[in-house]
C-alpha cells in the first residue's frame, strides 16, 4: 500500500476499462446518480471518513480483515482480497488490478445502437447498443439479443462476473437451476442468466425502479426463446416485505445507486420463496447498493434449506468485506467461500459460496 501510495499516479490508456469516460464522468458528472457513485470510486479519501477505505481503515479493522481472508477456500481468492485492498487504498492509476485471464463467454455477433422515443439511450453516460450475441457454454439457448453497453459486455467477458469458474468451482448457473437476480437494473445480467439455465430453469428478476422494469420487460420481448424464464418483479429485496410508503416515484434515467427501501414495495427472498412455492432455489446474485446484508437476513430460511450458490457484491460498504461472509457461514457452514473482482476499478467484489 505504501509503494502504490507514494507512487506517481498514471494515466491509464490500456483496454481494461473505458478510461476516458471515467475522467469525464469524474470532472463533469454525467447524472446525479453518476456522480454519487464516482464519488465513492474516485475521489481522494477525505480525513476521517470511515465510509472509505484507507490505509488507517485497513489497519483499525486488521483482525475483522484477516479473519475474513481466512475463511477464503483457496488462496487465489485471498490474493484478490488482498489485491483489492491495495487498489482500493490507492488507485487504478497506482495500481494495476490483476486480472486473471479467461476465454470469452460470450462472442459478439453483431451491435448497433439502441434507438428509443420512449427510453433513455444512455447508461451513465455510455450509449446503449443492442447486442447479438452467443453464449459460448449454452446449447438449449446459444443466441441471445441483449440492450447493454459495449464496456459492460467486455468486462464480463474480462472479468466473468458471477460465472466464475475457476480450479475446482463452478458458480455459473446450469441449465435447469432456479436463479433469484437481485438488483437486476436493466436486465442484461438476468438474460444471460436465463439463456444458461434453458427452457427448464427460470429466473426471478428484482428492481424497484419501473423504467428498470420496462428495459427488463424489453430483452424479454427481444427474446421470445427466454420471455418465460424471466420472472420480473418490481420489487426491492430487504430484510422484511412491506409496501412503499407515500407515493412510489420512478426515474428518468437508469439509475443503479442506492435508494430507500421504504420508498419502494419489498419483499424478502424467504417470503417470496414461500408464497411462489419455489422448493428449488438453485443461484442468488445480489448487488443491491450496500442492501445486502438485509436481503441476506431476508433469505436466511432459503440460505439454511436449499443451499443455493451465493453471488453477493461486497463493495458498496466497507464492513461487507467481512460481515457478508461471516454471516453466509453463520447461516449454513457447509458453505466453501470464495472472493472476485470484477473489474480494473473499485466497483465489483464480489464474495461467492458454493
Amino acid at each position: 500500500m505504501d509503494f502504490c501510495q507514494d507512487s506517481r499516479e498514471r494515466t491509464r490508456t490500456d483496454s481494461e476499462f473505458e478510461w476516458k469516460w471515467l475522467e469525464q464522468s469524474k470532472k463533469q458528472g454525467l447524472v446525479a446518480t453518476a456522480r454519487s457513485i464516482l464519488a465513492k470510486v474516485v475521489k481522494p479519501p477525505a480525513s476521517g471518513d470511515t465510509s472509505l477505505v484507507t490505509q488507517e481503515w485497513v489497519n483499525k479493522n486488521v483482525v475483522s480483515l484477516w479473519e475474513s481472508r481466512n475463511l477464503l477456500a483457496d488462496d487465489l481468492s485471498k490474493l484478490l482480497f488482498d489485491s483489492v485492498l491495495v487498489l482500493r487504498c490507492s488507485s487504478y492509476g497506482q495500481y494495476y488490478f490483476p486480472r486473471i485471464d479467461f476465454e470469452n463467454f460470450v462472442t459478439i455477433e453483431s451491435e448497433v445502437p439502441f434507438q428509443s422515443d420512449d427510453l433513455p439511450t444512455d447508461y451513465l453516460g455510455l450509449p446503449l447498443r443492442v447486442f447479438k450475441l452467443k453464449l459460448e457454454h449454452a446449447h438449449e439457448i446459444p443466441s441471445l439479443t441483449i440492450l447493454s453497453t459495449r464496456v459492460q459486455i467486455d468486462l464480463f467477458n474480462s472479468y466473468r462476473q458471477y460465472c466464475v469458474q475457476r480450479n475446482s468451482i463452478d458458480v455459473t448457473p446450469a441449465a435447469g437451476d432456479v436463479v433469484l437476480d437481485c438488483g437486476a437494473c436493466i436486465g442484461e445480467i438476468s438474460s444471460l442468466f436465463a439463456g444458461l439455465v434453458g427452457v427448464r430453469g427460470q429466473v426471478h428478476l428484482f428492481d424497484p425502479v419501473p423504467l428498470h422494469a420496462r428495459y427488463c420487460e424489453l430483452q424479454a420481448s427481444m427474446n421470445p426463446a427466454i420471455a418465460k424464464i424471466l420472472k420480473i418483479n418490481i420489487l426491492a429485496v430487504g430484510e422484511n416485505t412491506h409496501q412503499a410508503e407515500g407515493v412510489q416515484k420512478d426515474a428518468t434515467s437508469i439509475s443503479p445507486a442506492n435508494v430507500s427501501a421504504d420508498s419502494f414495495p419489498t419483499t424478502s427472498l424467504d417470503d417470496y420463496v414461500s408464497a411462489n412455492n419455489l422448493d428449488q432455489v438453485d443461484f442468488i446474485k445480489m448487488d443491491i447498493e450496500g442492501a445486502e446484508m438485509a436481503a441476506i437476513a431476508g433469505a436466511q430460511n432459503t440460505i439454511r434449506n436449499l443451499k443455493p450458490r451465493l453471488a453477493i457484491s461486497s463493495y458498496h460498504k466497507p464492513a461487507d468485506l467481512w460481515e457478508i461472509p461471516h454471516r453466509i457461514k453463520e447461516l449454513n457452514g457447509d458453505y466453501q467461500l470464495f472472493f472476485g473482482h470484477h473489474s480494473p476499478i473499485n466497483w465489483e467484489s464480489v464474495h461467492y459460496a458454493v
